[in-house]
C-alpha cells in the first residue's frame, strides 16, 4: 500500500479518511497564515526565527544563523526561509503523525483529543500562534515515533533524531522541558524492541540536556535594539523587531516575578485548570472501559511529563502553549498505543464503547463531546477566562465588519 492511501486510510477506515481532511484543512490553514505573517513581517512570529549568533552565542540563535546562511547564498529574503522552515516542519509533523495512525484503530476518545481546542486547533484561534517553533519539536517527535513504529531505530538513525534534537534545543530552550516524552514514546513499543528503543530516546534525552545546559552555562544575553538595527539595514522592517527581539525580559529572575505576577493578575490557576478539564472530560468519558491499571499506567507517565516541565510554567507566561505542547505530545505518543487493525483482539485493549441504553442517546452524546471547538478555545497567555471559540471569533469578525460598514 502507497504512503497516500495508508494515509489517506482504505476500505472501512473512516475515521483515517476524517482525520487526514482535517489535518489537511489545517495545513492549508497553516500555510495561509505563515504567508500572511511572511508578508507583514510579523515580529511575535517571525522574530524568534530571525535570532541568530553575529552577535555571538545567544539563545535560540542557531536556526537564525542557518535560514541567514540559505538567505545569503540563495539571495531570497530570510523571512521567505523562515516561512519555507515553518510551512516544512509542520508537513513532516502532519505526514509522520498519519502515517503512524494508518492501519490502526482510532478509539472515540482519540478522535476527540485531536479534535480538541487545546491539541491541534489551538493555534488557530490567535492569529500569531501559527508558525511558533514548537513545531520543530513536533515533528521530531512524531518523525521519532514514525521510527519506532515502523522499528526503524539503527545507530545512524539514532544520531541523526539526536543531532536534530540538539540543534532544536539551540533554537528554542524550551523544548528542552518535553524531551521526556522521547521515553515516553519508547516505553510504548513492544517489549522486544523496547531496549533499543529507550537506548535511542535516552542518547536523544542527553543530547538535548547537553545542549540546554551549553545555552545556560554559555549562552550571552540578547543585545535587542543593536540586534533590531542590523535587521533593519538588512532590508527588513521594524515590525520584525516586535516580540522577542526586543523583549525587555533577559535574566531568569525578571522572567518569575513577571510571570508571578501575570498570574495572579489573570487569575490563570482557574482559567487553564477550566480549560484542561473542557478539553480532557469528554476523553475520560469514553475511556472508561479501558482496564484502570492500563489508564493508570499511561497517566503517571503524562503526570511525570508535567511535573518536569513545571519550571517552565513559572519562567513564562505563555501557558496556553505550554498546555498544549504537552498535549499534542500525549496525541503523539499515545498513537503508538492504539490497536492495529490486523493484530489480534488479545494484543490490546479492545475498543472501547460508552454503555448506554440507546443508540440515539450514545450519539447524542458523541456529537456533544465535539462541539467544544465551537464555543470554546484555550488563550495563549495573560486573558481572564477562556475564549469563545469559532463561535466567539465569528461574532467578532461580524462587530468588526459592521463597524466598517457604519452600522
Amino acid at each position: 500500500m502507497s504512503a497516500m492511501s495508508s494515509m489517506l486510510g482504505r476500505g472501512r477506515d473512516r475515521r483515517q479518511l476524517i482525520i487526514a481532511l482535517f489535518c489537511t484543512m489545517l495545513l492549508l490553514a497553516w500555510c495561509g497564515l505563515v504567508i500572511y505573517h511572511v508578508r507583514a513581517q510579523h515580529g511575535h512570529v517571525l522574530g524568534d526565527w530571525l535570532l541568530d549568533y553575529r552577535q555571538g552565542f545567544v539563545r535560540r540563535g542557531l536556526i537564525g544563523s542557518m535560514l541567514s546562511g540559505l538567505a545569503d547564498v540563495t539571495r531570497l529574503p530570510v523571512t521567505v526561509w523562515v516561512g519555507l522552515a515553518q510551512i516544512a516542519q509542520f508537513v513532516v509533523f502532519i505526514y509522520c503523525l498519519l502515517r503512524v495512525l494508518s492501519g490502526r484503530f482510532k478509539p472515540f476518545w482519540y478522535v476527540l483529543l485531536l479534535l480538541s481546542p487545546a491539541t491541534l486547533l489551538f493555534s488557530f484561534f490567535e492569529v500569531s500562534g501559527v508558525g511558533r517553533k514548537e513545531t520543530l519539536y513536533f515533528a521530531l517527535l512524531t518523525w521519532f515515533v514514525l521510527g519506532l513504529d515502523r522499528q526503524r531505530v539503527t545507530v545512524l538513525q539514532t544520531l541523526v533524531w539526536t543531532a536534530v534534537s540538539v540543534a532544536i534545543t539551540l533554537s528554542h530552550e524550551l523544548i528542552l522541558f518535553y524531551a521526556p516524552y522521547y521515553l515516553i514514546a519508547a516505553m510504548g513499543v513492544p517489549k522486544p524492541q523496547r531496549a533499543q528503543a529507550l537506548r535511542a530516546a535516552g542518547i536523544m534525552l542527553l543530547g538535548s540536556w547537553m545542549a540546554g545546559a551549553a545555552v545556560l552555562l554559555l549562552a550571552k544575553p540578547l543585545d535587542g535594539p543593536a540586534f533590531c538595527d542590523t535587521l533593519m539595514q538588512s532590508g527588513l522592517s521594524s515590525t520584525v523587531c516586535q516580540g522577542i527581539v526586543l523583549w525587555k525580559l533577559q535574566d531568569l529572575r525578571s522572567s518569575f516575578d513577571e510571570t508571578l505576577l501575570t498570574i495572579r493578575y489573570f487569575g490563570y490557576l482557574k482559567t487553564y485548570a477550566m480549560a484542561l478539564v473542557l478539553s480532557l472530560a469528554p476523553v475520560f468519558v469514553w475511556l472508561r472501559r479501558y482496564r484502570p491499571g492500563t489508564v493508570r499506567l499511561h497517566l503517571r507517565w503524562m503526570v511525570a511529563a508535567w511535573a518536569w516541565s513545571s519550571l517552565a510554567f513559572l519562567l513564562a507566561v505563555d501557558w496556553g502553549r505550554f498546555i498544549q505542547i504537552h498535549l499534542v505530545s500525549a496525541l503523539v505518543v499515545l498513537a503508538l498505543r492504539l490497536r492495529r487493525r490486523d493484530a489480534t483482539a488479545l494484543a490490546a485493549p479492545s475498543v472501547p464503547r460508552l454503555n448506554v441504553p440507546s443508540t440515539k442517546v450514545r450519539w447524542g452524546l458523541a456529537i456533544l463531546c465535539m462541539l467544544p471547538p465551537i464555543f470554546w478555545h484555550m488563550p495563549t497567555c495573560c486573558e481572564s477566562g477562556i475564549g469563545g471559540g469559532v463561535a466567539g471569533k465569528a461574532e467578532h469578525g461580524v462587530v468588526a465588519i459592521m463597524r466598517l460598514a457604519g452600522l
